[in-house]
């Protein structure tokens, strides 16, 4: 019906906003090295910036569980700090930021992104006790799987297979090359056909990024940073916007 196209445009929108926002942020930010766990934000995959493919987002999925061989108590321990990372659990309604004028939505939408990086930041810490260390090793090979090529630009990604300074600025580069054009844009503003265009754009982007940045590196860096990822794990295809394994 015509609320829950206009919910479900919100929410791409919100998803949009975030994703610009948060390549921005970490692009611009140091990022740490965790301690034998996540710690640090997981060397870049941490808070709302790498949701979707932090180790902590990974666990959403049955088949990601199944593969660390979680058992019950640690199933539910993980879908406890799951849960506080579901819309809503902040108290925020996509709903709400139709209402609000531009200067307010962006406030709003600031205050998410805090509470959504500090809610990250407590399952990550809540995960490095649940998971043992050979479960958290392999939940970190899964992520860096997801993340792809992107991975080369975490500082200790780039230490483990031997990235020269001049390697690693020229990957900087490259990242930097996609980042939206002139700036963050009004999505809200935006046709259904302008935000399509525009979200078609931004993934042409990343994929030729990701073949220039492998292509920084040499055939024996290849080979580590194939060595870093571990056993290739088939991922669950997506089913659908904040639903199913992959949402």
């Amino acid at each position: 019906d015509v609320c829950s196209s206009d919910l479900a445009r919100t929410a791409l929108v919100v998803v949009a906003l975030l994703l610009c926002a948060s390549v921005a942020s970490a692009q611009d930010q140091p990022r740490g090295r965790g301690r034998g766990g996540f710690g640090g934000g997981f060397g870049g995959f941490g808070g709302m910036g790498g949701m979707f493919n932090n180790p902590v987002g990974l666990l959403r999925m049955d088949e990601v569980k199944k593969e660390l061989n979680l058992s019950e108590e640690q199933t539910k321990q993980v879908d406890d700090a799951l849960a506080a990372l579901a819309p809503g659990a902040g108290g925020f309604n996509f709903q709400e930021l139709q209402n609000l004028s531009e200067e307010d939505r962006q406030k709003r939408m600031e205050e998410m992104r805090k509470k959504g990086e500090e809610a990250m930041k407590a399952a990550e810490e809540k995960m490095n006790k649940v998971l043992k260390p050979e479960q958290l090793a392999r939940l970190k090979q899964l992520a860096l799987q997801r993340q792809g090529v992107m991975a080369l630009t975490r500082p200790e990604v780039a230490k483990d297979i031997g990235l020269s300074e001049e390697q690693q600025k020229k990957i900087r580069e490259i990242q930097a090359s996609t980042r939206p054009e002139g700036g963050q844009r009004n999505f809200q503003d935006l046709s259904d056909e302008e935000r399509q265009k525009l979200f078609t754009e931004m993934r042409e982007r990343q994929e030729k990024a990701q073949t220039e940045m492998l292509a920084v590196l040499t055939a024996d860096q290849k080979t580590k940073f194939e060595e870093l990822k571990g056993k290739e794990f088939d991922f669950p295809q997506p089913r659908g916007f904040g639903g199913g394994a992959g949402g």
